[in-house]
């Protein structure tokens, strides 16, 4: 595959007696790139005359040696449908094959209707090896496309319109399709000719399940970083295996440590992830070396909970999350297992002496050690003495290891491969020959974690892709990386973090890193994660135990494991919360823990309440920084985050058009404003509640109806609910309500409105969506709620956007270094905004201004904010210095009484003395650092 290519060529499929306008057009369109040539295959019923076919049916026939006593183009006219596809479809296949092995041809594109692509997509998957490029545009690619792609890398585009006569639409979607098939074919062709001139890297496979998967990052990083390997993954869903054993025959792997088989079990007891009855084969017939475990074999996997077939009732069930259900598999299923393995291996293994097979005696999943919800020592022993004893006289190896799969040292030299396994030993004589493509390039993983929790691990490439996208819109966190990185001021920071797991938190997460903390995570809210952050951030190497949908009883036990993460047993030395979860357990739980404990950040209202009531009543072991209140915190993220992503999250849900309803906002604070606002600007009538007389008067003068919620009740056609008090909606306020009434909160906890009463009283739940119940109530109206009553933005949306929480998570990470470094006077001196005064007594404080305006201030260029300058004369008469600061340390959020606030000094006076002073002098640095 190394021959020199002058010009690409791609090869165009389609039906020329149906289709000729249309293949002409995409042809026309490839040609006029001046890029590649094109050949024109004709896969019609009836031959095309047209000049421009290049592979007619003449052509087709020659390849399948038909008598000559056929008219070849009359051939196929004269087949029954069914068989004229069966037929050309070989005969193409054939031709095609030959094409590619010539290397006459770089990519292959196809345009048709359901005839068109079951012949196109069936040439691209039995004659075109992974890798090559390969697009189908098809009016069926809207639909169920697993019988086109199977396990191939095919890619779909769909018409829209019929591919009946050329026409605006249809023309640029073929003409959208001519440049992808021009650009895949090019760089196709440009990395053939790169890789003819590399040194070939020895390729193993690898099978993964999420139950599975630490073992697996472990063997990777190991064959990576000691051989000099390229490691494939293969998620063992079907399709994965199917892939895998393609690319074994065609060449394309060198070994295969298939440690996850759980297809197997699928195909054998009636699960819906099977790769079939050849699972097992194709390595074994290639002669390659391998590895076998026996990775979730413990479960068959269904569909949602409700899919699982009737006849598997009383069967022990486990809800890996909504849509995906699984099953322990018995004695009797492991014994039919472990005979389909031995039986494979004993049968097809061509060199049986490279083949091993190693069983993790002590549990074959996550979820099968002991203590655990799949944990059967029977079913295990059965799976493990079938294989023993099918494989017993054979050359076969097989050996038992006591450790479970996941066990650091069962993936390691000494584990997995016990002595007298070694890492696959590849010669130049197993398939060295090099692949006609580039390997798809995995997501960056610089050390995953040695320990996690995540929906599923797959998603991480998705969830990098978001994260690089989010990080152009924070960048107060950007730049701190830059300012602070080389100090490392986080080195041998131990950081516990409770956040809602989000694409936003992983930027945070990921500076924290960059700073030198080890950090470990959970989230604070069972709705809120976003799977693909939790699954890119475990793939990064944070220990995270987050998934979208957790149970209460599965959130504190993330809450737990996080405690537990940390690398060598080592306990956290900061804290950094949302909600003040994470804050109680270890102090209730584990006070232990705070014994070197720098302290504790926290995020959200609640959870500042709940630390001045811990403080109060003398709970409180640790200093503690009340970010919430930090203005760049408190009105940024409670305004402007909530007024975007209230409505975000809403619509999302519901589809309501909001013009013209009732919305009934509870609460006037921050983040009540933000709401208020963005449902007056979607054209409600907004009614506000308050206990607060300040909040009161501003949401009056603010133009905002003000009464009790007793009355807005009957009124209201949307609640929210924003206050972080209980019992804010309860039963007199539903009994009221109008039909399909909107109830959601928006404040941390789902204490605000009484779920437990509405789920006790409905006559009936209708679930509508993840996240949206419609409850029939006793009066026969409807309610519909939204999150099971947490955070709607996050529940139901994304939560706020990037740019808001940059500025949030600029005071977290500076609280956090505020925090770790208050007794290092050498980086206080060097970082003046700093300062080192010590570590802080036990407390409550708040970041002084200096660091506030720090936030602000890398912030202001993204939004093509330019500040003003004091002239001497103006500084002079406003009495403060021209470069700032401008707010004085008691500026926080709107009269909130000063004793919340202890500043970081015994003196007031004082402190402002050499605040103003040190921030003097900081702000001349950062302006003159910004050039402005």
């Amino acid at each position: 595959m190394s021959a020199k290519i002058s010009k690409p060529t791609v090869l165009l499929l389609g039906t020329c007696d149906t289709k000729l306008e249309e293949l002409l057009f995409v042809k026309k369109e490839i040609e006029r790139t001046k890029a590649c040539s094109v050949l024109l295959m004709d896969l019609g019923r009836v031959s095309s005359t047209h000049p421009a076919v290049d592979i007619g049916h003449a052509s087709l026939l020659e390849h399948a040696s038909l008598p000559t006593s056929q008219d070849p183009n009359t051939y196929f006219a004269t087949l029954a449908k069914g068989d004229y596809i069966q037929t050309l479809t070989a005969f193409a296949i054939t031709t095609t094959t030959d094409l590619v092995q010539s290397t006459k041809i770089q990519g292959i594109i196809g345009i048709g209707g359901s005839s068109g692509t079951a012949i196109a997509a069936a040439v691209m998957r039995e004659a075109v090896p992974i890798g090559f490029p390969k697009l189908m545009v098809s009016t069926m690619a809207s639909g169920n496309v697993k019988p086109f792609i199977e396990e191939t890398d095919i890619t779909l585009m769909y018409s829209v319109v019929d591919i009946a006569g050329t026409n605006t639409i249809l023309n640029r979607i073929l003409s959208n399709a001519a440049a992808a098939i021009v650009g895949m074919t090019c760089s196709h062709a440009e990395h053939l000719r790169w890789e003819s001139i590399q040194p070939a890297k020895k390729r193993v496979a690898v099978t993964m399940f999420g139950v599975t998967t630490p073992c697996v990052d472990k063997i990777r990083e190991h064959l990576e970083q000691n051989h000099g390997y390229e490691v494939y993954v293969f998620h063992a869903t079907g399709s994965g295996g199917k892939a895998m054993e393609r690319l074994i025959y065609e060449g394309q792997l060198d070994a295969v440590i298939d440690l996850t088989t759980t297809e197997i079990a699928d195909e054998l007891v009636g699960g819906v992830l099977t790769a079939g009855p050849n699972r097992l084969e194709a390595a074994a017939r290639a002669g390659i070396p391998q590895i076998i475990s026996v990775g979730a074999c413990d479960m068959v996997n269904f569909g949602p909970k409700d899919t699982v077939p009737e006849k598997f009732t009383g069967r022990l069930l486990y809800e890996h999350n909504p849509a995906v259900t699984l099953m322990r598999t018995s004695p009797e299923e492991c014994q039919m297992i472990g005979q389909d393995i031995a039986q494979k291996l004993r049968t097809h293994s061509t060199n049986p002496e490279v083949v091993r097979v190693v069983l993790p005696e002590r549990g074959i999943s996550m979820i099968s050690t002991e203590g655990q919800s799949f944990h059967d020592s029977e079913a295990d022993s059965s799976l493990f003495s079938t294989l023993k004893q099918g494989l017993s006289e054979t050359e076969i190896k097989v050996d038992g290891v006591s450790l479970d799969i996941n066990d650091p040292e069962f993936a390691d030299p000494g584990g997995l491969w016990r002595g007298s396994l070694t890492a696959p030993k590849i010669d130049n004589n197993n398939n060295n020959v090099l692949s006609p493509h580039q390997s798809i390039q995995a997501v960056k993983m610089a050390a995953p974690a040695h320990k996690f929790k995540v929906a599923d691990i797959s998603l991480a490439a998705f969830g990098r892709r978001e994260i690089e996208l989010s990080e152009i819109e924070m960048p107060g966190l950007m730049s701190i990386r830059e300012r602070y990185a080389a100090d490392q001021p986080l080195k041998g920071a131990r950081i516990a973090g409770c956040l809602h797991m989000t694409i936003q938190t992983a930027v945070l997460i990921e500076t924290l890193v960059a700073l030198g903390a080890e950090v470990t995570w959970s989230s604070c809210n069972i709705f809120s994660t976003q799977d693909h952050a939790a699954a890119a951030i475990a793939a990064a190497g944070v220990p995270v135990f987050a998934w979208k949908g957790e149970t209460e009883e599965e959130y504190n036990w993330c809450l737990e494991q996080q405690l537990h993460a940390f690398k060598d047993g080592k306990k956290l030395n900061l804290i950094l919360d949302d909600g003040g979860d994470l804050t109680s357990l270890v102090h209730n739980k584990y006070p232990e823990m705070l014994k070197d404990c720098y302290g504790v950040s926290e995020e959200t209202t609640t959870g500042v309440h709940h630390l001045y009531r811990m403080l109060k009543e003398g709970k409180l072991l640790v200093p503690a920084i009340n970010v919430n209140d930090s203005v760049t915190k408190s009105k940024f993220d409670n305004l402007y985050g909530c007024r975007e992503s209230l409505i975000d999250g809403i619509k999302r849900a519901t589809d309501v058009m909001i013009a013209g309803k009732v919305a009934v906002v509870a609460g006037y604070g921050d983040v009540g404003k933000g709401c208020a606002q963005a449902l007056h600007s979607m054209g409600a009538r907004v009614i506000v509640t308050e206990i607060d007389p300040i909040n009161a008067l501003q949401a009056a003068v603010s133009g905002f109806q003000v009464t009790t919620m007793e009355e807005a009740a009957p009124l209201g056609q949307i609640f929210v609910t924003t206050t972080g008090c209980r019992d804010i909606l309860v039963a007199k306020h539903f009994e009221v309500m109008k039909n399909d009434a909107i109830v959601c909160n928006i404040g941390h906890f789902d204490i605000e409105i009484d779920v437990a009463w509405l789920k006790a009283n409905a006559k009936s739940v209708q679930n509508i969506k993840p996240q949206v119940d419609r409850f029939l109530m006793p009066n026969g109206r409807h309610i519909i709620l939204l999150a099971e009553g947490r955070l709607v933005n996050l529940g139901c949306a994304t939560g706020h956007s990037s740019f808001v929480m940059s500025c949030s998570f600029s005071n977290q990470v500076l609280a956090q270094i505020a925090l770790f470094k208050a007794e290092d006077a050498a980086f206080g001196k060097k970082y003046i905004e700093f300062g080192a005064s010590g570590k802080k007594p036990v407390g409550v404080y708040v970041l002084p201004k200096i660091l506030d305006e720090q936030v602000a201030f890398l912030h202001l260029a993204h939004v093509n904010a330019k500040l003003s300058k004091l002239t001497p004369v103006q500084a002079e008469y406003l009495g403060i210095p021209a470069e700032g600061p401008f707010k004085a340390e008691m500026y926080v959020i709107d009269l909130f009484p000063l004793f919340y606030f202890t500043l970081f000094t015994d003196s007031l006076l004082a402190t402002a003395t050499k605040l103003f002073r040190r921030k003097r002098d900081f702000f001349r640095v950062l302006w003159a650092s910004h050039d402005i």
